[in-house]
């Protein structure tokens, strides 16, 4: 009758019309059509490794809209920056982002991510070094090399 994914996905389509979350029934309804046209095994994996890239892209072109219309501009960029709370936010932003840099491969299960800043103790020769970023392979279980290593 109903394999277990499809049960799923009518049970978050239930959920989604019940809490008039449009996103929501956008999501499993095409998920379904996918499936019950059968191009899963062709187009899931493709969703499943991109999906995430493509949201974010469609977020950013619809922050900036109003600079591309013109109801943003120079003038209304130069009068914020007058305020102290444009600063804080400002920072805030590039904290964000320089923090969520690679966000979207740590949400999306890709196959390594940073651990950046950390603090490393040589116990052979009690010398404690920081490093810059170092990448962590999940699939090999492995830490890259401590190349970037600087002693303390």
């Amino acid at each position: 009758m109903f394999s277990q994914p499809v049960l799923f996905l009518l049970i978050l389509l239930g959920v989604g019309f019940l809490a008039k979350n449009q996103s929501l029934l956008i999501a499993v309804g095409c998920l379904l059509v996918i499936k019950l046209i059968g191009l899963e095994s062709k187009l899931l994996p493709t969703i499943g490794a991109k999906g995430i890239n493509w949201g974010v892209t469609v977020i950013t072109i619809a922050v900036l809209v109003p600079i591309a219309t013109g109801e943003i501009g120079f003038k209304q960029l130069i009068d914020a920056l007058k305020s102290s709370y444009a600063w804080i936010a400002l920072g805030a932003g590039i904290a964000v982002a320089l923090i969520a840099k690679n966000g979207a491969n740590v949400v999306s299960g890709r196959s390594s991510y940073y651990n950046c800043s950390c603090f490393w103790h040589n116990s052979s020769s009690f010398v404690i070094q920081w490093c810059g970023c170092r990448t962590f392979n999940r699939g090999r279980n492995s830490v890259s090399s401590h190349a970037n290593c600087k002693t303390i």
